[in-house]
């Protein structure tokens, strides 16, 4: 009997510390998830996060054009967006020079500037490529997180001005 109730204690020995285990797996994994909700941090745990998406689909009636601005500029994600402007100081307007976001076209400067929403690791470009004279601009932005490119000033002729990758300042 003496081997019967050892054998019976490491068992339930055994099955306590296979409890404490998974319970402490189940606890490190709901953690982890929280922390992953917070932008700032999903960046540091995350090494897929720039690669989220929306896939695009067209829809009956919806030119191609129309439904791409539509999903650049309203991205319906967990990930909080914010908004920057870019006026055309000189000239005043044009047609020729776009803004990319991504690769993916943002707008143009038929109205002399472009607001469109970034998010944390997006890739902006000016394409001036068309442009035969040099083009002036400036970013404008009311996001705190993007002090470091509000008021920027940018020319170019007949090339991409970059932006660069935008990375939100933490407070």
């Amino acid at each position: 009997m003496r081997k019967s109730e050892r054998i019976w204690q490491n068992v339930l020995r055994g099955e306590t510390f296979l409890f404490r285990f998974l319970f402490s797996a189940v606890l490190i994994l709901l953690l982890s998830q929280a922390v992953l909700f917070r932008d700032d941090t999903r960046t540091y745990f995350s090494r897929v996060d720039y690669l989220e998406g929306q896939p695009i689909s067209a829809e009956e009636g919806i030119a191609g054009s129309d439904l791409l601005e539509n999903v650049i500029n309203t991205k319906q994600t967990l990930r909080k967006s914010k908004a920057i402007t870019i006026h055309m100081i000189k000239p005043a307007q044009s047609n020729n020079v776009s803004v990319t976001v991504n690769g993916q076209a943002a707008g143009d400067f038929t109205n002399g500037y472009v607001t469109f929403s970034v998010y944390s690791g997006d890739f902006v470009e000016i394409d001036a490529t068309k442009m035969t004279q040099t083009g002036q601009y400036i970013v404008n932005t009311d996001a705190n997180e993007l002090k470091s490119i509000n008021g920027l000033l940018l020319e170019s002729k007949h090339n991409i001005v970059t932006l660069g990758k935008i990375k939100y300042a933490t407070n």
